[in-house]
């Protein structure tokens, strides 16, 4: 299998001038975690959900904040 760009995330990228006999890589220091949140909602058998109203309200309450 050919490896692609499409097979790996890139989290982190750098640049430096390389010196000839380096004993080890170059670290390079990964960014935080950006702030967020993760909502999963879970309706088994509620055929009476409007999930466009759900996400709506969420959005709203998160705007406000």
């Amino acid at each position: 299998m050919a490896e692609t760009n499409n097979d790996y995330r890139v989290h982190a990228q750098g640049a430096g001038i390389t010196i000839s006999d380096r004993p080890d890589a170059r670290n390079v220091q990964l960014p935080g975690d950006l702030p967020g949140i993760v909502i999963f909602i879970h309706g088994v058998n509620d055929p009476g959900a409007v999930y466009s109203v759900v996400e709506q309200g969420l959005c709203q309450g998160l705007n406000e904040r």
